[in-house]
Formats: structure tokens, sequence, C-alpha cells
């Protein structure tokens, strides 16, 4: 077992299509995705300030 920790942002796992194409894949709901980078082996997860405190700004 590695002794290194990662962590991922949630963008990481892309909605299913890129900015120059058509979609892939389906989407994949936010609330999926912390229990799958678990099971890939991420043991962190990063957000932006404004997805942890929506409206920061204001």
């Amino acid at each position: 077992m590695s002794k290194f920790k990662f962590s991922v942002g949630p963008w990481s796992v892309h909605a299913g299509a890129d900015s120059y194409g058509p979609a892939t894949r389906k989407e994949i709901d936010f609330d999926t995705k912390p229990a799958k980078l678990a099971e890939m082996g991420f043991s962190a997860i990063r957000f932006h300030d404004d997805d942890a405190v929506p409206d920061i700004n204001d």
C-alpha cells in the first residue's frame, strides 16, 4: 500500500462531453462522484470556494 494520499476535484469527472464535441456518455451526478472516486483510491475531494459556500461573493 502506498504512503501517498491523493485528492481530486469533482470537476475531474467530466459531465459527459467536452467543449468541442457531443456527449460520449451519460452525465454522472455529483452525489455519485465521491463514492466512485473513493473506489478509485482517492482519499480526499477538493472544492472551489463557491462549491463549499454557494454565493460566496454576495
